[in-house]
C-alpha cells in the first residue's frame, strides 16, 4: 500500500513523542490525522473524530504508561472498528 492514511490516536502526555513519530511517518510516505492540526475550536469533537476513523486506512494506537482511564476521557470504542484486516504490533 502506498501512501497509507494513519489515524494516530494517544495520550496527551506523548505529545512530544507523537510528533516526532507523526514526522517520521510522513516522511516514510503516510498521510497522518492527528487531532492537534486537525480539530478546530467549535468543532464537534466526536464527529471529527468518527470522521477520521472512517475515512483512514489504519488506526494506530500509542499506549504508553501515560494512557490511564480518566474521569474527563471521552469513549470511542463504538468508533474503532476493523479497518483493515492487517494488523501490526510494535
Amino acid at each position: 500500500m502506498t501512501n497509507p492514511r494513519l489515524f494516530l490516536s494517544y495520550s496527551r502526555d506523548d505529545r512530544a513523542f507523537v510528533r516526532r513519530l507523526g514526522g517520521d511517518l510522513q516522511t516514510c510516505g503516510a498521510r497522518l490525522w492527528i487531532d492537534e492540526s486537525e480539530i478546530l475550536v467549535g468543532d464537534s469533537l466526536l464527529g471529527k473524530v468518527g470522521d477520521a476513523i472512517d475515512e483512514m486506512d489504519f488506526l494506530v494506537v500509542i499506549l504508553s504508561p501515560n494512557w490511564r482511564p480518566r474521569k474527563d476521557r471521552r469513549d470511542f470504542r463504538g468508533q474503532f472498528i476493523v479497518l483493515s484486516q492487517s494488523y501490526f504490533l510494535y
